[in-house]
């Protein structure tokens, strides 16, 4: 195709793409008054995320999308456009600016970018100045045609290195580029650009850190190795700025829909692994775990952790590598996931258990559930509280985990949990609601920014491995006086949940919270249905809720409440929400371990798919067994297979079947037999440089030296490294093992 053929096409797509059928322009009009505001708009209101502002903008943009698509009942309406006109004209007359950066650089460009497309021939040259200005308040479009431009004449700016904001960006320049009526080789510069961006982004995850083009790239870039994804400083975004990329992605994948514009091998093959490897292990039939979600965890513009628009994209994405790159690899496993994703309830989620070592996270997935946790260290930081969202948010990385069957177990409750008992933690329960966020630290800006990405954890020991089947995540914990050795083992038959070590310092009082979640249906404990309210379950054997069995094999004394809660979304979300009154059932199970804990410790299993008759014989019988928990070693062995996952705090052994297993450094090993041989796969938790010997006694009898060595990627430290016991060392960036 020429280039004016091709950018005819990309014209036709992107009109098309933002032509909405839909009329709702009565619910937009019916609000507007004479002077050409909004009535239920404070246009002094400064809310940094709702700012009232933009949400005119917006409401105009979709009116300039109605009224100029011809399947739209009230396309080419002179009385709409005669609105519009006026709707305009109160915003440029306001001269608007945000507090908050984002609605100045990209919130308001990315609306008048949408109007200069769709309504540019019926502005007039005042409007048409105004909005292009505006337009033009995005650092990427006067001055950005390429991403890493020094020769334009233009004097370009580079895009953002953020991935989420680069790709807004680039849609943003396809928009831009439509609207502006460029000749076709001035219009095919910029948009070959954007394909190379594209390129650039999504090939980074191989580079060493600081070795990425012109030196962009950092360790606190937004894609990493492992393909889980950060922002804001190693923050694990996956599934609130990641959705941002994907969805941006996805439109622009929309954009290049029968062209022959097509991205580069290397880059298709890290779309399709960042796919499979990462997005597939941290959303569940659609829905997100909650410490993945940043501060939309608690956000009134995202009160469901369900969302369309990441489904469609995804189905977007899917279908372009499929059709369009017909050397893709893993096609089978991509045409399962756009399945997944276009109809959730219809297929059967994929079995599989990852550990991703850059954000101390373990996903571990079956056909009918998704455990996912993640944890803390000096390494990352806490899923943030900025902007006055998510400000009870502060206890979400500090071991948190979601069990997802339904997908929607904790959705929409976010205004009536108790943020101190969030599911798996171990906390100080005499931290109060505005110690966890207090209202001075959100209320200015200075503090606002100081929050910005939430804060770092205080120990260095968080790691695991994974050998895609199976999987355990295991971190030293300090946090608001209440310590503690935490680990979660993952089998076919459920997780393992462990502490030890478990102390209250400085009048802390420590907790551990096994749920808390909607409350749905009844609770039985020890075959005994409970009724509603408040209960204290003395010499616990087992609990069940909402199809999910607690095993308690040591049998401890539970505290459970199944009842009505009333909150507001005020409590978490100061900058958009009100003090009106939500009441929700919730469901919570946890274990009281007192003000003056010392050296505490449980152990507990969670049954996922359980009715009464199973959690009560599998309590009687477990599959799993705890071989260790203390400070020192934290194990569970599996007698019919011979499966170990053993987590070392320090040098020590674990005796498992008719073995011993002896190392001198703290480390995690996932330990699987074979027939005539094993396969192991060992990690430092520490991300540290060492060699760890290690030494099998009885029927593995071995010793091995392991050098956990930096790699070719960044931060390759923790990731785990595999030995086969007929092959050897199986290769990955920069570990080495040998026998002695």
């Amino acid at each position: 195709m020429t280039d004016k053929e091709t950018l005819n096409v990309i014209k036709k797509n992107v009109r098309n793409f933002y032509y909405d059928p839909t009329d709702t322009s009565d619910e937009i009009l019916q609000l507007m008054q004479a002077d050409g505001s909004f009535s239920d708009l404070d246009y002094q209101n400064q809310n940094w995320t709702s700012w009232p502002p933009y949400l005119h903008l917006c409401r105009v943009s979709a009116l300039c999308r109605m009224v100029s698509c011809s399947q739209n009942k009230i396309f080419g309406d002179k009385m709409v456009k005669l609105k519009i006109h006026d709707l305009l004209g109160y915003f440029i007359r306001g001269n608007f600016h945000s507090e908050n950066w984002w609605q100045n650089d990209v919130g308001v460009p990315m609306e008048c970018t949408v109007i200069l497309l769709l309504f540019s021939e019926e502005l007039t040259k005042e409007e048409h100045a105004a909005v292009q200005r505006y337009a033009e308040g995005n650092p990427s479009l006067p001055r950005g045609f390429t991403y890493n431009s020094n020769q334009s004449a233009d004097g370009l700016r580079p895009y953002q290195s953020q991935s989420c904001h680069m790709m807004s960006q680039l849609v943003d320049t396809h928009k831009y580029v439509v609207s502006q009526g460029y000749s076709a080789e001035k219009a095919m510069i910029a948009i070959r650009d954007c394909l190379r961006a594209v390129d650039w982004e999504l090939s980074v995850v191989t580079w060493a850190p600081g070795f990425g083009p012109h030196g962009l790239y950092s360790e606190e870039h937004s894609i990493k190795a492992d393909y889980s994804y950060h922002e804001h400083e190693n923050c694990v975004e996956p599934n609130s700025y990641g959705n941002g990329m994907i969805e941006n992605l996805a439109d622009l994948f929309s954009f290049w829909r029968g062209t022959q514009l097509r991205l580069a091998e290397k880059t298709v093959k890290t779309l399709a692994n960042l796919l499979l490897d990462g997005y597939r292990y941290m959303r569940y039939r659609g829905f997100s775990p909650m410490m993945l979600l940043g501060r939309d965890a608690c956000s009134v513009e995202f009160p469901s952790y369900y969302r369309i628009s990441l489904m469609k994209a995804f189905v977007t994405i899917c279908d372009t590598l499929l059709s369009d790159y017909p050397n893709v690899p893993r096609r089978d496993e991509l045409q399962h996931f756009r399945s997944c994703m276009a109809e959730p309830d219809a297929h059967p989620y994929f079995c599989g258990s990852k550990y991703f070592w850059e954000s101390d996270l373990l996903s571990h997935n079956r056909a009918q559930y998704q455990f996912t946790v993640h944890g803390t260290s000096t390494r990352l930081k806490r899923p943030e509280s900025i902007l006055k969202k998510n400000v009870q948010g502060m206890f979400l990385g500090d071991g948190c985990y979601n069990l997802l069957q339904s997908g929607r177990e904790y959705e929409q409750i976010q205004m009536c949990m108790d943020w101190r008992r969030l599911p798996g933690i171990t906390s100080n329960l005499n931290v109060q609601d505005a110690q966890l966020n207090p209202e001075s630290e959100i209320d200015t800006q200075i503090d606002t920014l100081r929050l910005f990405g939430g804060a770092h954890g205080t120990r260095e020991y968080a790691g695991g491995a994974s050998d895609g089947v199976s999987g355990f995540f295991a971190m030293d914990y300090a946090h608001l006086g209440v310590c503690a050795r935490k680990a979660w083992f993952c089998f076919d038959e459920g997780i393992f949940c462990l502490g030890a070590g478990i102390t209250a310092e400085n009048g802390a009082h420590a907790y551990t919270t096994l749920n808390q979640c909607k409350g749905i249906g009844t609770v039985v404990a020890d075959g005994i249905q409970l009724q509603k309210g408040a209960h204290t379950q003395q010499n616990c054997h087992w609990v069940l809720h909402d199809g999910v069995g607690y095993i308690l094999p040591q049998r401890q004394t539970v505290h459970i409440q199944n009842q009505l809660v009333v909150g507001s979304w005020r409590r978490v979300d100061r900058d958009s929400g009100t003090d009106e009154a939500i009441g929700k059932p919730i469901f919570l199970l946890g274990i009281d371990h007192g003000e003056k804990a010392e050296n505490e410790s449980y152990a507990y299993f969670l049954l996922p798919g359980a009715t009464a008759e199973s959690v009560s014989l599998a309590a009687e019988n477990l599959p799993l067994c705890v071989l260790q928990n203390n400070r020192a070693v934290q194990a569970v062995y599996k007698p019919e297979t011979g499966e170990l996952h053993a987590v070392f705090y320090q040098r020590g052994s674990v005796c498992f079947g008719q073995s011993t297993l002896t190392v001198n450094e703290p480390c995690a090993i996932l330990f699987k037999p074979r027939e005539n041989g094993y396969r192991f796969y060992i990690s430092n938790p520490l991300h540290t440089a060492k060699t760890v010997r290690l030494a099998l006694n009885g029927v593995y009898q071995n010793t091995l030296l392991c050098r956990l060595t930096a790699g070719f990627r960044c931060n390759n430290l923790g990731r785990p490294l595999a030995y086969d016991s007929d092959l050897g060392f199986l290769p990955h960036s920069g570990a080495q093992t040998e026998e002695v």
